[in-house]
């Protein structure tokens, strides 16, 4: 395996690997921090807040059913799955060490983004089965509200969100590798997120926990990323930041260069 520089791929070096396990005991300290607020949600919010949204007008629920169809995890796994296969089959075929290498390094980008939705949806999925919550419907259709574990129905998998595991995700990938973008990119997520309350497919903690899942995920696979030195590298300051990929050829390849855009 090569990283994106066209190199070995490597370990992480023993500089960084007790910052790795600083950061994964945040990361973990963090996620125990988002269930407590889950739990507030399901205690203090949550019913409430879906009886609510039952009440908006016809109109709003039918913007954001909508909205809501983006949060599905086809639309960026298909792509992005297909273009890092592609990319690193022609990097194999193709003649030219410098182009081998360039698409090399699209295709590891590419294989982050993808591994970043697809774990954190395989994630949620494993959740909602062992959480076993029952939807929104039941609290107004009979006034069921709680949860039924190890439950393979989709009526009884509204904890977490995968919809909004999806959306956060996404964005927060595009925050990684293009931080400028990121005011965007979570302005594209959030709405898919509120869908799923607005609707009543889920109820709020629901997507507080899939959007935590979602980032613990997609932080712990970048940290990863970055300790093999692949998309991501350690600076000398001790943060990650993104390596800048080379741009594809096109045409007639142009001066290389390498260098580091900023990553939080």
């Amino acid at each position: 395996m090569t990283t994106g520089d066209g190199g070995t791929l490597k370990g992480a070096g023993p500089a960084w690997s007790g910052v790795l396990w600083e950061r994964r005991v945040l990361a973990l300290m963090w996620l125990v921090w988002a269930g407590w607020v889950c739990l507030l949600s399901i205690h203090a919010f949550d019913a409430a807040l879906s009886l609510a949204m039952r009440g908006l007008p016809p109109e709003v629920h039918a913007v954001f059913r909508v909205i809501t169809v983006a949060g599905l995890g086809k639309w960026y796994l298909w792509p992005l799955g297909l273009g890092a296969a592609g990319l690193g089959a022609a990097a194999a075929v193709l003649p030219g060490q410098e182009r081998a290498r360039r698409y090399r390094q699209w295709a590891w980008l590419l294989l982050f983004a993808f591994l970043a939705v697809l774990l954190s949806g395989l994630a949620v999925d494993v959740i909602k089965v062992v959480a076993g919550r029952a939807r929104p419907k039941f609290l107004e259709l009979g006034g069921f509200y709680g949860f039924l574990p190890i439950n393979f129905r989709a009526d009884y998998q509204s904890f977490p969100s995968g919809h909004a595991a999806t959306a956060a995700s996404v964005a927060l990938v595009v925050t990684y590798l293009w931080f400028e973008l990121r005011w965007l990119a979570w302005a594209y997520a959030l709405p898919i997120i509120a869908s799923r309350v607005v609707i009543n497919a889920h109820f709020l903690g629901d997507v507080i926990g899939g959007v935590a899942i979602a980032l613990f995920v997609t932080w712990a696979l970048r940290d990863w990323f970055a300790g093999h030195d692949v998309v991501f590298a350690f600076g000398e300051d001790g943060l990650i930041r993104r390596q800048s990929p080379t741009p594809l050829p096109v045409g007639s390849p142009p001066p290389v260069g390498r260098g580091f855009a900023q990553g939080r």
